[in-house]
């Protein structure tokens, strides 16, 4: 996070200069629930001159004066009344200067343990395999033309699964490379192009109503994530699938293509292309991701 952005979190209550807890949540990329616990946890490390909750009228203050801004320097809601890291809230925690290093302290090694705990239960479900040992254990076509895939993209704290649709696997650059059909307005889109790392998992057929799930509404507006009946888990490398899955594959992107009716020659693929895209405002993307790795369920790897 850039400095002029910490700085700007930073208030002026009771005549000491504070970091509120959602805001540090956010810096540290947890919710502000589990960084409340990690002080709870250690509350005796916390005295009155490094951490104080706000009074209602504290409170209140602070929410008739505190705005953000969007990228164009509009001004959006209130931060304190709506937040992204959990909606309406109690009052929040103060912490000062000697309360934030004490925090960085104890969050850095419980996300630490968190992470190391994650890993271990990852890896207990799937074993990692190479790109070219695919073929071996899934039929490429049924992969692609028959079972369920989610494309997901961003971080355990925030990410966002769109059902798959179409692709295929092959060697792009020399690289091993699978790519999929996406909708431009498609929100995982939108954070695959931020992240430049997603996950293909794919299902088995038992699963179908949980793709179609993922499929029916935008995860933008709606807390689709936590109503799918799914179990999130992240890759050791940090990036976000299901335990349901029997496969996972960890891409990199590599390049994202809109293509055009001219670049074909098949008379059925052209009018195929011509239906998806008659919103002028939406279109089908071709998106490319080098395979960095692939994970697959012990009991189907044992197969």
């Amino acid at each position: 996070m850039e400095l002029q952005t910490i700085q700007n979190l930073i208030y002026e209550i009771r005549g000491q200069k504070v970091m509120l807890d959602y805001d540090l949540a956010m810096m540290y990329q947890v919710e502000t629930k589990v960084l409340n616990q990690s002080v709870k946890r250690n509350i005796k490390r916390f005295p009155a001159d490094f951490m104080f909750q706000l009074t209602e009228t504290e409170y209140q203050f602070l929410r008739s004066q505190i705005v953000t801004l969007n990228e164009n320097g509009e001004i959006l809601k209130s931060q304190i009344v709506t937040s992204s890291w959990g909606g309406k809230r109690k009052l929040p925690y103060a912490f000062t200067e000697q309360g934030v290093a004490m925090l960085s302290g104890l969050l850095n090694s419980d996300i630490a343990i968190e992470t190391k705990d994650e890993m271990a239960n990852f890896e207990q479900l799937f074993t990692q395999i190479a790109p070219e040992e695919i073929g071996d254990k899934f039929n490429l076509f049924t992969l692609v033309g028959k079972d369920f895939f989610a494309i997901t993209a961003g971080k355990q704290v925030h990410y966002n699964s769109m059902i798959g649709s179409g692709g295929g696997f092959g060697l792009l650059f020399r690289k091993p490379t699978t790519w999929c059909i996406a909708r431009n307005d498609r929100y995982t889109l939108e954070l695959i192009k931020k992240e430049g790392t997603y996950t293909l998992s794919y299902f088995p057929e038992e699963y179908k109503k949980q793709m179609l799930f993922l499929g029916s509404k935008s995860g933008k507006d709606s807390e689709k994530m936590k109503e799918v009946e799914l179990t999130s888990v992240q890759t050791p490398s940090g990036n976000s699938s299901f335990k349901e899955a029997g496969l996972i594959i960890e891409c990199k992107l590599t390049q994202i293509t809109t293509p055009s009716l001219d670049d074909f020659y098949s008379q059925e693929i052209k009018d195929s292309i011509s239906e998806a895209n008659e919103d002028a405002n939406t279109y089908r993307q071709f998106v490319f991701g080098e395979i960095t790795s692939v994970w697959v369920r012990k009991k189907i790897a044992s197969e």
